[in-house]
């Protein structure tokens, strides 16, 4: 068994469906949880390929992206679909998880408090629309 060490910062954020991923399978994992300093000594060391985070370290190989990471665990751990067309309709729902997702975090980073207020009543707008195409789509799998 590979022994993996998972980087992030101490929140859920883009590493929790990783997390998931192991936990689920009952795959032990490292879960390495930095600080802002932390992060800013190792961004600047180069140890972060793309200069951002999560990390997932498999046996000394460095993986980066989160999605990428998790296709890796869900292959590895025995949780991936089994055809490509499956795959892809699985790529496909997280797509989908994705747009909805960045729809409602974009109010949190938002500094104009007009444009914030803007960006929720999107995000309020959209969700519906989006929860609905996934429910459908989760359904007729």
């Amino acid at each position: 068994m590979p022994r993996y060490v998972l980087t992030y910062f101490n929140v859920r954020g883009r590493a929790e469906p990783i997390r998931l991923l192991f936990h689920v399978a009952g795959v032990e994992f490292e879960d390495k949880r930095l600080t802002s300093e932390e992060w800013a000594v190792m961004k600047t060391s180069g140890k972060a390929p793309f200069g951002q985070l999560p990390l997932l370290e498999v046996d000394g190989t460095v993986l980066a992206q989160s999605f990428s990471i998790m296709r890796y665990v869900a292959n590895e751990v025995g949780l991936a679909p089994s055809t490509n067309l499956q795959k892809a309709q699985a790529d496909m729902i997280v797509d989908g998880c994705t747009d909805l997702a960045s729809k409602l975090i974009a109010p949190r980073f938002e500094k104009d408090e007009a444009k914030k207020a803007e960006l929720v009543e999107q995000a309020k707008a959209a969700t519906p629309t989006h929860l609905k195409f996934l429910e459908d789509t989760s359904c007729n799998q």
